[in-house]
């Protein structure tokens, strides 16, 4: 297998449902002054050039050739804006959605892109509004003046006065153009997808609008900056650290929990950023039901895992990190867990191993499924969590089953002995044993628990949702089972594989070279694209939908992500 000591190391994630290269978050970009998000995400450089990313549907997170002395950015739901030194503002992506600059537009000092519609603060302290107005959100009020900050929302439009009171127009079903009437003394201001949020001058922070995201925790205090998203919230502290709150579908409320040194927040459609003081950008979160956005700045990774739509890695020191989706707490990884040697990740739940032999639990009881690992379970060496259930390879080579259990896939069978490693699918489970063959049970709708006659020499499994791997010692590969009812394919210029991992429709092998092979395809049926500068791989992970793989590359060198 490709590796390289001393070298560092990073987390690469792929979507199948990401449109392009969807929310991969850029690594080791130096030098950032500011960020935004909204279903794609800016980051506005301190020479004063921009780089996007995210989703692309329409050429929101293309940025114009040649853009530069750019000395703001905003992020829309289908447009961008960036203000230059000059006081005029560029726009791209939809133009009737707010990208059309109107003509002789000078002398702005700060830019608000919203959900279809765009605002402008110019030195004079009035507002120009452009866009979509079907609620009202480009409306100015008449006689508005004296106005210190712009913000805008999906439908509705904000504006903080120098005596620091908040107007607000556009649309009002949800509350968010409901300023409350003792609203004072605010410092900064931000509009939700249907909500609305004010900074005030004593470090608090008040909320109006959509319920569930209009609502800031009790204990929320020392605020320096805020950021409404869709539904959710973010909030820098003084102490470089972040709150989050609201609604968390895809994880975006759930912080990293080692996440200091923080400058600058960005909430968007379904993700968060963070900007470092570094330089560098943290991102947690989703995009389009994919948790393909890395947690950049990770380095000294020792494990990957991917689930349903939630990924795990695992460092050197023995600590866990999680992202995606946390509808079930599956992103919630345990306060205190440390000393873990191995983890896995689940349809909705995450399994780590730590260094006594024991076994931590979290995530889904997902349909009132018993996921709670068994009473006296110890002296574990391995783990593999599968769709809904899980399995436990211990010291003896014996092997434990809990969870769902409807298809045999967790009941192991009784004379099972001399296992050397466990792998758990959708519904079903296999094990390969110290003479080089396998067993499994569970589900065989697809035949994925019929193993070939005569299979023998295997070094390495994997279990994916409706069919099995097996590496041979040669570095061969045989699949079994099918892939989302289609045949599996494996090609035979495949060359020399040293690991597999098996996912929903789709199955990644590694080859000795450090580099990855898909094999099956996304949901269209026309295959999975690798990123195309994908190399040097040392471990690799398949979830649903979307992928993952730890990379090794030589010190101070970055994967050129963010092209």
């Amino acid at each position: 297998m490709f590796t390289n000591e001393g070298w560092d190391r990073a987390v690469v994630v792929w979507g199948l449902r990401a449109p392009e290269r969807e929310p991969q978050v850029p690594k080791g970009v130096e030098s950032i002054a500011a960020i935004s998000s909204a279903r794609h995400n800016i980051a506005l450089r301190e020479d004063g050039t921009v780089i996007a990313w995210g989703l692309n549907v329409n050429q929101m997170a293309t940025v114009p050739s040649g853009l530069t002395g750019v000395e703001a950015v905003s992020a829309g739901a289908n447009h961008s804006l960036a203000l230059l030194g000059d006081g005029t503002v560029v726009g791209w992506g939809t133009e009737e959605c707010g990208a059309r600059v109107p003509d002789g537009l000078t002398g702005v000092i700060a830019i608000a892109a919203g959900g279809n519609h765009s605002l402008a603060l110019r030195e004079d302290g009035t507002v120009v509004a452009w866009g979509e107005n079907r609620a009202g959100q480009t409306s100015v009020p008449d006689n508005l003046t004296g106005v210190t900050a712009i913000a805008a929302g999906g439908a509705h439009s904000l504006a903080l006065r120098e005596n620091g009171t908040v107007v607000a127009w556009g649309r009002y079903e949800d509350g968010q153009t409901d300023v409350p009437s003792s609203l004072a003394r605010v410092i900064a201001i931000s509009a939700g997808g249907e909500h609305s949020l004010a900074l005030l001058k004593d470090g608090n922070v008040v909320g109006w609008g959509r319920k569930g995201s209009r609502e800031v925790p009790e204990s929320l205090t020392g605020v320096t900056a805020i950021s409404a998203g869709n539904w959710h919230n973010l909030a820098l502290l003084e102490d470089g650290t972040v709150v989050a709150w609201g609604y968390s579908e895809r994880g975006e409320a759930t912080v990293p929990a080692a996440l200091r040194g923080v400058t600058a927040i960005a909430a968007g459609h379904r993700q968060s950023l963070a900007l470092l003081q570094d330089g560098t950008i943290v991102g947690w979160g989703g995009n389009n039901d994919s948790a393909a956005i890395v947690l950049a700045g990770l380095t000294r990774v020792s494990a990957i895992a991917a689930g349903g739509w939630h990924n795990l890695v695992l460092t050197e020191e023995g600590t866990v990190h999680a992202w995606g989706l946390n509808d079930q707490g599956q992103a919630d990884v345990p306060a205190g867990l440390a000393r873990v040697l191995a983890i896995s990740a689940g349809g909705k739940h995450s399994v780590a191993l730590q260094e006594d032999g024991t076994v931590v639990s979290w995530g889904s009881e997902w349909r009132n499924l018993n996921l709670t690992v068994p009473v006296g379970l110890n002296r574990v060496t391995a783990i593999s969590s599968g769709g809904e259930h899980n399995l436990a390879l211990r010291q003896d080579g014996t092997v434990v089953g809990w969870g769902e259990n409807g298809d045999g896939q967790a009941t192991v069978p009784s004379a099972l002995a001399e296992v050397t490693a466990i792998s758990a699918g959708g519904w079903h489970s296999l094990a390969l044993l110290s003479d080089g063959t396998v067993v499994a049970w569970g589900n065989n709708e697809a035949g994925q628990a019929t193993v070939p006659n005569g299979l023998t020499g295997v070094t390495a499994i994997s279990a994916g949702y409706s069919h099995s791997l097996a590496l041979r010692e040669d570095g061969t590969l045989l699949g079994w089972g099918k892939f989302r009812n289609r045949p599996i394919n494996i090609p035979r210029w495949l060359g020399e594989v040293v690991a597999v991992a098996a996912g929903e429709g789709e199955s990644l092998a590694l080859r000795k070279d450090g580099s990855v092979v898909s094999l099956g395809g996304s949901y269209d049926g026309e295959g999975a694209v690798i990123p195309w500068d994908l190399e040097a791989v040392t471990a690799i992970a398949a979830g649903i939908q979307h992928n993952l793989a730890l990379v090794s590359f030589p010190p101070g060198w970055w994967l050129g992500l963010a092209k």
